[in-house]
């Protein structure tokens, strides 16, 4: 599947071990920075969600999360750090998983605290879809044919 991103970031490169202003790439050199707010709208229904923040919330920004539910329903989930530079440069995974609940969209609202401008990090995200009946079909079948495959036989044994 596809993830379609809808709002401002700009993606940044550093140096190997380098760090923009706390924010920082959790693998390779780049990574989307944001001090705002970004949609991701996803081309499957997704059953799991990961990503890596940096410096969110040092400065007092607020991140919520908001899952938009295959049947129109949404779950929001709010997240901060600290304040003043009390946070700089952390980084955190944040995962989710809801096998019961499939969303399509994710909206990621970022409000800053009065009068400062929060930027942070976000990199290596993942996204975990929906398997389709026909691929959990064959799985079951390929399991079943390596169990047959791999039975115990009886052995003759020669005497001479």
């Amino acid at each position: 599947g596809t993830a379609a991103f809808t709002g401002n970031g700009n993606v940044v490169q550093v140096a190997t071990g380098q760090t923009d202003l706390g924010r920082t790439p959790t693998s390779g050199h780049n990574f989307l920075e944001n001090s705002g707010s970004f949609y991701l709208s996803l081309s499957e229904p997704a059953i799991a969600l990961g990503f890596y923040g940096s410096d969110i919330g040092d400065m007092g920004g607020i991140l919520t999360l908001t899952l938009h539910d295959v049947d129109g329903t949404t779950l929001t989930i709010p997240y901060t750090l600290g304040s003043h530079g009390s946070t700089t440069g952390s980084v955190f995974y944040y995962g989710f998983v809801d096998e019961e609940n499939p969303f399509v969209a994710i909206d990621f609202n970022h409000q800053n605290a009065p009068g400062v401008i929060d930027a942070f990090g976000f990199d290596d995200v993942s996204i975990g879809v929906v398997p389709e009946p026909a691929t959990i079909a064959l799985l079951g079948l390929g399991a079943a044919a390596m169990m047959i495959l791999h039975r115990p036989g009886k052995r003759k044994s020669k005497t001479g």
